[in-house]
Formats: C-alpha cells, structure tokens, sequence
C-alpha cells in the first residue's frame, strides 16, 4: 500500500489497489500476483509484518 499512496497521492490506496486489481482482471491481465506480507525491522527493534 505504500507504494501504491506514493505513486498515486491517493487519499485511499487501499481502495485504488482493490479497483485497479478489479480492472486487471477483468481486461484478463494476470500480472497480479499474491504477495505475502515481509517482516521488517521496526524503531523498537521488533520484526514486525509490513502493511497489505
């Protein structure tokens, strides 16, 4: 979702990615993939799973 806020300044990229994947889809493009979520290091040292 950072990815998507940063390229698109959209106010809800959560909401942009689902309709985007939507669109894809149905135009039959499967460049989409499932990506599961990475653990990052965190300020307080903690590995912690990235945002979806």
């Amino acid at each position: 979702m950072d990815v998507v806020a940063i390229l698109t300044e959209s106010e809800n990229p959560r909401h942009y990615w689902t309709i985007l994947k939507g669109r894809l889809k149905d135009e039959g493009n499967e460049t989409v993939t499932n990506c599961d979520q990475l653990k990052i290091t965190a300020h307080d040292g903690k590995n912690r799973l990235t945002k979806q």
